[in-house]
């Protein structure tokens, strides 16, 4: 674990090194065998006492402390829902708060996969007007425990293809509402360098911190992709390698 310093190129304070997951799923690449798909409740392992310090960290990075705080990667496979997740479940069983995990990825959604969810309605329905927030929120029956304080709110691929659902005031209004449940809210998010949605999102967060995997990263493209974030005005929290 590195201290809070400037990571390589990006110019980002880093939270923390360590194992984030090289082997989330991603699109497979032309030619390519698809990667085996992980059993219900299963993740790549992240060190304990990694996610710990994240935590208090992305948590605590303000003054006076952050409530809403989004995890992204550059591209496909870094390790944000991973991080995400982990950093959800460290926050409600290890700091005791009440936490909300929201899966604002629409592109290719996981955690009904990772938390063995049944089906059911999403964010996209609930910011649809489609379905209440009630009935979206799912305790996880499977990976990352949360101590009974973690909450799920999976994505919904009804409207995958309109990112600019993530940036109006039924986002707005849902952030409120999802306060009612819960004192900090983790979001899982879309790859920064594929799409607009983490940029259109970050509107209504408190900040963003960014995953990437030190191995793969493509470190000009995601210097450009971090700086198309702040330039958005965004707060860019700092990064995971």
């Amino acid at each position: 674990m590195s201290s809070v310093a400037p990571s390589r190129s990006t110019a980002l304070p880093r939270f923390a090194t360590g194992p984030a997951a090289a082997t989330e799923a991603r699109p497979p690449k032309s030619g390519e065998r698809p990667a085996r798909r992980r059993r219900a409740g299963t993740l790549p392992v992240v060190d304990a006492a990694l996610l710990h310090k994240l935590a208090i960290r992305a948590i605590n990075a303000g003054s006076g402390g952050l409530t809403e705080v989004g995890f992204a990667s550059v591209v496909h496979g870094e390790g944000a829902t991973t991080i995400a997740c982990g950093v959800a479940a460290c926050v409600a069983a290890t700091l005791g708060q009440r936490v909300v995990l929201i899966e604002a990825n629409l592109r290719s959604p996981a955690l009904r996969r990772v938390f063995a969810l049944a089906p059911g309605p999403g964010l996209a329905d609930v910011l649809g007007g489609g379905a209440a927030l009630k009935s979206a929120l799912r305790a996880p029956t499977a990976g990352p425990p949360g101590d009974g304080r973690l909450l799920i709110l999976p994505a919904s691929q009804a409207h995958a293809d309109n990112p600019a659902i993530l940036a109006g005031p039924a986002m707005r209004d849902l952030i409120a509402e999802l306060h009612g449940y819960a004192e900090v809210l983790v979001f899982d998010t879309a790859p920064l360098q594929l799409y607009p949605d983490t940029t259109l999102l970050s509107r209504h967060l408190d900040g963003v911190v960014v995953v990437l995997e030190a191995e793969r990263a493509k470190w000009d493209a995601s210097e450009q992709a971090v700086q198309a974030l702040r330039d958005s005005g965004a707060s860019v929290l700092g990064a995971v390698l």
